[in-house]
């Protein structure tokens, strides 16, 4: 399914490739080592397998993903990651109103300690996010 201790042989060997794509990166492009262990709770196998899950375990679709939020990552963290919705859209959105038409929370740790994060898609609402703030500032949010 996916997560380490339950993967296929494939998936492992993906794993491994994946891993060791981001070691041969981290002279050129440390910021994808920072992208992919950047919660400090969860263990190297659990964020391995989070990223390659959000792309099926096809390892190129991973490695463009990650190339491809580079410099989205970079600008956040030039901000530290904007706290606050207000800070990240503008200083116009109210964060309630803002997590009403996007709903995206991060709760806590799960029981093997990895991020918590819900984010029910059905719910969100592209025409409420134009009315509390720019589309072009959601991606400083996440």
């Amino acid at each position: 399914n996916g997560f380490p201790g339950y993967l296929t042989k494939e998936q492992l060997e993906i794993c491994l490739s994946f891993r060791q794509w981001l070691k041969e990166q981290s002279d050129e492009n440390p910021i994808y080592s920072d992208m992919v262990y950047y919660y400090s709770v969860e263990e190297e196998a659990y964020a391995i397998c989070r990223y390659l899950r959000a792309r099926k375990f096809n390892l190129k679709d991973t490695q463009k993903l990650v190339e491809s939020l580079a410099d989205v990552w970079k600008e956040g963290q030039k901000h530290g990651f904007y706290p606050t919705a207000a800070e990240a859209l503008g200083g116009e959105s109210h964060e309630s109103a803002f997590l009403t038409q996007f709903p995206i929370i991060m709760n806590g740790l799960t029981r093997n300690g990895c991020p918590l994060l819900y984010f029910p898609v059905k719910y969100m609402s592209i025409e409420g996010i134009e009315c509390v703030c720019p589309m072009d500032t959601i991606s400083k949010y996440m």
